[in-house]
């Protein structure tokens, strides 16, 4: 049975003083095989041995699940892996995230004065792991997110029509779905609340953008970032009145 060694976790977990890059890639390594196995369970019990270990809800939502979504993307471009390797793998790193946030979610609250933001991955996208752990850093910072995924027309209307969002956030991995991508920015500007100052900005994040594409440019966003903090700021939140919240 596919096991994380349990001394690597335990140190991670403690925080002690040993090498932090061989223990990462001991972690990596474990969770990339259980991510690809054979054996459809052998994510969440890694999971469960994390957990037991003691290992912090926000080290493997911000820091080795995005990772281990990398490794998998790089192992598909060396022909380490298959398609349907990757596939399954972002399946399961995603519930893998479902099951924290549900265990974690009630001690995550939105703080008054903390602002409100619409997430949204386009229809076509096949990535979504990064706007999953985007939403849930913005509600450790207690930030009210509404993340929605390959939202229809009608219903980002009805979004947009009843609620204030101080930002839209839209993440954008793959060159094909550009042109979706701006006809949803244009959706946004288009729909916002009768009655407001202004359309609420328009932010796009994703691989595009951290590969260095001009995406911002491309479909008419506010700003292109893969920073969360110059997100926030951008869209007049206080990032340095808010912080993330840990759990003990």
């Amino acid at each position: 049975m596919l096991q994380l060694a349990s001394h690597v976790i335990s140190m991670l977990a403690a925080r002690k003083q040993v090498d932090v890059a061989e223990m990462r890639r001991a972690v990596l390594a474990r969770l990339i095989e259980a991510l690809v196995s054979d054996d459809p369970m052998a994510a969440a019990r890694l999971l469960e041995e994390m957990r037991r270990q003691r290992i912090p809800a926000e080290s493997l939502i911000d820091d080795i699940l995005p990772e281990a979504a990398r490794s998998l993307g790089a192992a598909w471009d060396r022909d380490q892996i298959s398609f349907v390797d990757v596939t399954i793998g972002s399946m399961r790193l995603q519930g893998m995230l479902r099951d924290i946030e549900m265990r974690t979610a009630q001690d995550i609250a939105p703080q008054a004065g903390a602002g409100s933001v619409l997430v949204i991955v386009p229809s076509d996208e096949q990535h979504t792991l990064g706007a999953l752990v985007i939403s849930n850093r913005m509600r450790r910072m207690g930030v009210s997110v509404c993340l929605r995924i390959m939202p229809g027309t009608n219903l980002l209307r009805d979004l947009l029509a009843n609620r204030n969002f101080d930002a839209v956030m839209l993440s954008v991995s793959a060159s094909e779905n550009l042109d979706l991508a701006s006809k949803v920015v244009k959706l946004v500007r288009q729909g916002t609340q009768a009655g407001r100052m202004r359309a609420p900005p328009v932010i796009v994040g994703g691989a595009l953008v951290a590969a260095g594409a001009d995406v911002g440019a491309r479909i008419e966003a506010d700003l292109a970032t893969c920073d969360l903090e110059e997100a926030l700021r951008f869209s007049g939140l206080d990032v340095d009145g808010l912080g993330l919240r840990q759990r003990a």
